[in-house]
C-alpha cells in the first residue's frame, strides 16, 4: 500500500480526530534484535513472534505496515483505537512503526479477550492530555464490568479545552462466554446508556466539543435496535448522519460468507457528537477512509474476501475535521 502523506491541518486552527478499529494489535517485541523491518519476510517476522501460552502472537508485518501507512496518511491528531493489545502493543506500535510520533494511553480494564481501546495524540503540537476511567454498569440488577476499558480524554492548548474524546468498544455479537443472551444486546444497551450518562456529564461542565468513537458492534442508525434506547431523544449524531451519506458511503465493516458472496455492508464504527456543534465540522474532509494501492489510490469498500485479504484492518476508520475556534 502506498501511501501520500497529507499536509498537517492542526498548524492553526484545524484539529483532525480518528477512531480505527486496529484488529488485535498485538506487538511484543522481546525477541526483536534489529531485524529491518522494511525488508523483513513474514517467516522471519514469525520467529519474532511469542510462541508460548495463551500471549498473543503478533499481528503479521504486512498488515502492521498497512495500519502504520493508514495512521501516517490520515495524519490526525488523536486516534481513539479499538482491539490494543495492551499499553505495551501500542507503545511497540508507536515505536517501531510511527516513528514515536505520539503520545500512547492505554488503561488495560476489563477486557475479556485482552484487547482494549487505546488512543494515540501527536506529539507534535504538545497538547495537555488528561484521562479518566469508568468500569462499572447496570444490566438488570446486576452490576458488572464493562466490555472494554471506557475513558474520557480531554486534550487541551495553553490551558484551553479543545475537545473531549470518549472511546467505545461496546460487546461483540459473539457468545464466546455461553450467555443466554445470545448476542449480548442487553449488555450493549447498558454500556451505551453508561456513555451517554457520561457524555452528558461531561457535557454539563465544558464548552468543548465531546466526540464518542470506536467500534459499536451494531448499526445505532438502524431502526428499532434495542440497544440504541439511550441516544434516540438525545441530540448527539453521527458523522455520516451530519453528511447525509448513503448506505455505501457510511459503511465500514463488510461481512463475507465462505463461499465469498457479499452477506452484508454495514456501519459498526461511529463518531458521535451534539448536533450544535455541527457548524464547527468540515464535512468535505470528514468521514469513512479509505486505504489506498501502492499508486495512492483508494481501493474503496473490499468487493470480495481476497481484496478483504489485503486490508490491515477487517474495519474501515472514520474522521472527523472540526475548527476548534470557531
Amino acid at each position: 500500500i502506498y501511501i501520500v502523506l497529507f499536509t498537517h491541518l492542526s498548524y492553526n486552527k484545524i484539529m483532525k480526530i480518528c477512531t480505527f478499529n486496529v484488529l488485535n494489535l498485538f506487538l511484543n517485541m522481546d525477541k526483536y534484535d534489529g531485524q529491518d523491518l522494511n525488508t523483513i519476510t513474514e517467516l522471519e517476522w514469525a520467529t519474532l513472534s511469542p510462541n508460548f501460552g495463551d500471549v498473543q502472537r503478533n499481528k503479521s508485518i504486512f498488515e502492521l505496515t498497512g495500519l502504520a501507512q493508514a495512521i501516517l496518511d490520515i495524519n490526525a491528531d488523536a486516534y481513539i483505537l479499538p482491539e490494543v493489545g495492551g499499553y505495551h502493543s501500542l507503545k511497540n506500535f508507536n515505536e517501531y512503526f510511527l516513528n514515536s510520533q505520539y503520545k500512547v494511553i492505554v488503561k488495560e480494564e476489563n477486557s475479556f479477550r485482552g484487547i482494549f481501546v487505546g488512543y494515540l495524540v501527536k506529539k507534535e503540537f504538545d497538547y495537555e492530555i488528561e484521562s479518566f476511567s469508568h468500569e462499572k454498569i447496570k444490566v438488570g440488577e446486576e452490576l458488572k464490568t464493562l466490555s472494554r476499558n471506557l475513558n474520557v480524554v480531554t486534550l487541551s492548548k495553553d490551558k484551553k479545552v479543545l475537545c473531549h474524546l470518549i472511546g467505545v468498544h461496546l460487546k461483540s455479537q459473539r457468545n464466546d462466554e455461553k450467555s443466554k443472551d445470545i448476542d449480548f444486546m442487553d449488555v450493549r444497551e447498558a454500556e451505551l446508556a453508561k456513555i451517554v450518562e457520561i457524555h452528558d456529564r461531561v457535557s454539563a461542565n465544558t464548552t468543548a466539543p465531546i466526540f464518542i468513537g470506536g467500534d459499536f458492534n451494531f448499526d445505532l442508525l438502524v431502526s428499532g435496535r434495542q440497544e440504541s434506547k439511550s441516544i434516540l431523544n438525545t441530540d448527539l449524531i453521527d458523522i455520516h448522519q451530519l453528511k447525509q451519506s448513503s448506505d455505501r458511503e457510511r459503511c465500514t465493516f463488510v461481512f463475507f460468507q465462505s463461499m465469498g458472496s457479499v452477506v452484508v455492508k454495514q456501519q459498526l464504527d461511529f463518531l458521535l457528537f451534539d448536533k450544535k456543534f455541527s457548524p464547527l465540522i468540515d464535512k468535505q474532509l470528514s468521514g469513512t477512509y479509505y486505504f489506498k494501492n501502492e499508486y495512492g489510490d483508494s481501493l474503496g469498500l473490499p468487493e470480495s474476501r481476497f481484496e478483504k485479504s489485503l486490508m490491515p484492518s477487517d474495519h474501515l476508520p472514520l474522521v472527523i475535521v472540526f475548527d476548534h475556534t470557531k
